[in-house]
């Protein structure tokens, strides 16, 4: 071994100031990339969530459409037995639908 090679490592005859300055720089590259990885899931997280909302707004306008239609089709329906009682399991149908979504949908908070 060369007594100026000691193996090709640049930092060997490196003062000391210049290691630490290194390894500072080092960290702060980690800390970087770490902080980067953590906006990207966020980011990722916020496009989720974004396209939750739209979905559930929809929902909620479907159901505000339903709700606000039924005075109007209990009108149309008259005194018609038939198509009274048509409209009730219709309603009785979209009745469960959205309570199944809303369940479905709904987290559960845990009981302290």
């Amino acid at each position: 071994m060369s007594f100026w090679n000691r193996d090709s490592d640049p930092w060997y005859w490196a003062p000391l100031w210049a290691i630490d300055l290194r390894e500072m720089v080092n960290e702060l590259l980690e800390l970087e990339r770490a902080s980067r990885k953590q906006e990207i899931e966020m980011s990722k997280e916020l496009d989720d969530l974004t396209a939750q909302v739209a979905a559930n707004s929809t929902v909620v306008g479907s159901a505000i459409a339903l709700i606000n239609g039924i005075a109007d089709r209990i009108t149309a329906a008259g005194v018609d037995v038939a198509k009274l009682q048509a409209l009730t399991d219709e309603l009785r149908t979209q009745d469960e639908a959205l309570g199944t979504a809303v369940v479905s949908n709904t987290p559960v908070t845990p009981t302290p």
